[in-house]
């Protein structure tokens, strides 16, 4: 960002080489030294670097340069030396006003807002104001993935009708879906390959709509089962490795994020990966493992209430993420300086624009 030009002759070329638009993501501006950490904090005017001044001269001679015309702006500075890339995420005081206000003042370019945005009921708050194009979420979803669930309603005015409408038909017969070209790693070489989410099942039409956690997971399940189907080769030649299985256990580990014992579901599904590791040094047949077993198993281990919270809507906030939100909402209220919030999440992923 110190460099405004380079950026917009970098941009100038990459627009030339591409037929897709190219934009940009960047920050309000930039401090650096060690103290960092304690000038991000306590700031009170703008540097050189950083501030209004310097973001909106920026944008101006980046879109000049390079005709670029949509910015995504996270809403803090970056602070060189002094703070870690988690800190860099946290520390420096959100402001989002500044956003806005480019977008007010650039009408003829789009912006969309990023950082410090949990849910999409805050997205919604920006994107009221009529200034921004869109609103980015990331760390939100990547920690809570069901935080989404509620994008179809409140952001494209979509009810549960309208969703079973567009699923009619799906429950009735085996439905596979193929990416030929999602490629996987074989031999230091990527290669395709054929993968499948099912979206079949016995529960019937209402079912397809898959609206809790609970059914999150045994759709994944049955995709996981797939999977490893193509896998058996490499799992029984790489039994204590099991990176594939682990690939899929990953994907999962949001989705436990609120519910009560959310902890247990992680530990067991590691458990349990160790289990396919002894039976296969043991010589059993890799084709007798079953991801859909093992996340069976690893839901009803949260026992009554963590199962409770797995079969509860997504759409729902449960009871553990409703206290947290309670005590940042009074945090926020307590504190000066930091713009009202209380940030724990940065945002990478486009929840939704108008």
């Amino acid at each position: 960002m110190k460099d405004a030009e380079l950026v917009g002759e970098c941009l100038r070329r990459m627009k030339e080489a591409v037929d897709v638009p190219v934009t940009l993501k960047h920050r309000l501006g930039v401090r650096s030294g060690s103290g960092g950490l304690h000038d991000a904090r306590g700031y009170d005017k703008e540097s050189d670097t950083d501030g209004y001044h310097f973001v909106s001269n920026f944008v101006d001679t980046v879109h000049e340069l390079s005709g670029v015309e949509h910015f995504i702006a996270h809403a803090r500075c970056a602070v060189l030396g002094g703070l870690s890339t988690t800190g860099n995420r946290t520390v420096p005081p959100l402001r989002h006003e500044e956003v806005h206000q480019l977008a007010l003042d650039f009408p003829k370019l789009g912006f969309s807002l990023n950082g410090g945005v949990e849910t999409v009921d805050d997205a919604l708050e920006h994107l009221r104001r009529g200034t921004v194009r869109g609103v980015m979420l990331g760390r939100a979803v990547y920690k809570n993935p069901a935080v989404l669930a509620t994008v179809d309603r409140l952001i494209y005015g979509d009810c549960d009708s309208d969703r079973k409408e567009r699923m009619a038909g799906e429950h009735e017969q085996l439905t596979v879906a193929t990416w030929p070209t999602d490629g996987w790693r074989v031999d230091d070489r990527w290669r395709e390959r054929r993968s499948y989410f099912s979206l079949h099942d016995d529960g019937g039409a209402d079912a397809a709509a898959c609206v809790t956690r609970e059914w999150v997971l045994r759709r994944f399940a049955g995709y996981g089962d797939a999977v490893l189907r193509q896998r058996v080769g490499e799992l029984e030649k790489h039994p204590k490795a099991l990176g594939e299985a682990r690939g899929l256990c990953k994907a999962l580990g949001g989705m436990s994020y609120g519910v009560r014992a959310g902890n247990r579901f992680k530990r067991d599904l590691e458990f349990g990966l160790q289990g396919w590791t002894k039976r296969l040094l043991a010589g059993e047949d890799a084709g007798g493992l079953s991801f859909s077993g093992l996340i069976t198993s690893c839901v009803a281990g949260l026992g009554e209430q963590g199962v409770e919270d797995m079969q509860t809507n997504m759409e729902k906030v449960l009871e553990s993420e409703q206290r947290r939100r309670s005590l940042a909402r009074g945090r926020k209220g307590g504190e000066d300086g930091n713009d009202g919030e209380d940030e724990t999440l940065d945002t990478e992923t486009c929840a939704g624009e108008y």
